[in-house]
């Protein structure tokens, strides 16, 4: 079973109780730049690694899938937002990664996470309202994490109505 049907299933579970769990989206930023600087080889190489790093940071029990080519997410069961909070101190700590050729320098690793029931229940929402939190944590710089608010809403749509 792949990990989205994991979580939807655990969503359904989780219906009516006092549990709390996050949805934790990970964007090794500048990535695209760090294979066209450096080669496939490399990128391949900080997905690797990066993966190994974040599979470290979590419980056996948490789900960690990639999702794209630079993104993952991670599925925590009962965690507390302050926990989430401190656990993300951490990762960003570690996983900045930077790498320089003299003209480029490459940090990598952004984060945008949402909190179980708080805000909502149902996996595609949760989905959509991380991905708006990873959003936002790239605007506010390179190794930083957000939590979803909702007045983050439109900066997001306003965006993509330009493309």
């Amino acid at each position: 079973q792949t990990a989205i049907p994991r979580i939807k299933s655990y969503l359904a579970d989780m219906e009516g109780g006092e549990e709390t769990a996050a949805i934790i989206m990970f964007d090794l930023d500048n990535f695209k730049l760090a294979n066209d600087v450096f080669g496939h080889a490399y990128g391949d190489e900080m997905i690797c690694k990066n993966a190994g790093k974040l599979k470290g940071f979590f419980r056996s029990d948490d789900i960690l899938c990639r999702i794209g080519g630079d993104e993952f997410l991670i599925f925590c069961r009962r965690i507390r937002d302050t926990d989430v909070h401190a656990k993300l101190e951490k990762v960003m700590e570690s996983m900045v990664t930077v790498r320089s050729d003299g003209k480029h320098e490459i940090v990598f690793s952004v984060s945008g996470y949402v909190m179980i029931p708080e805000q909502g229940m149902e996996f595609d929402v949760l989905y959509r309202k991380a991905d708006v939190a990873l959003f936002n944590a790239k605007m506010n710089g390179k190794g930083s994490f957000r939590k979803y608010e909702s007045d983050m809403k439109e900066i997001r749509y306003e965006l993509a109505k330009d493309k």
